[in-house]
């Protein structure tokens, strides 16, 4: 869940536990308000990833907040 205080463009973006990035998730204009993304478990070429912890990390104007995530098969 994204919560913004303002519209804003938001860069959303899925690291793997190396660092690497396997998948920009959103890069657009969100509005004020709260927001669900959904990740599939697949990276950008539409391979499923590895069970494992995953990064998820949100860029905007007002800042940059990072979430630790699990994918379990």
């Amino acid at each position: 869940t994204l919560s913004m205080d303002a519209e804003s463009q938001v860069k959303v973006t899925v690291y793997d536990s190396a660092g690497r990035e396997v998948l920009l998730l959103a890069d657009t204009v969100f509005s004020e308000g709260r927001h669900r993304i959904a990740w599939d478990g697949k990276e950008s070429m539409g391979k499923e990833l590895a069970s494992g912890v995953y990064l998820i990390k949100a860029e905007s104007r007002s800042g940059v907040k990072a979430t630790k995530t699990v994918l379990l098969k």
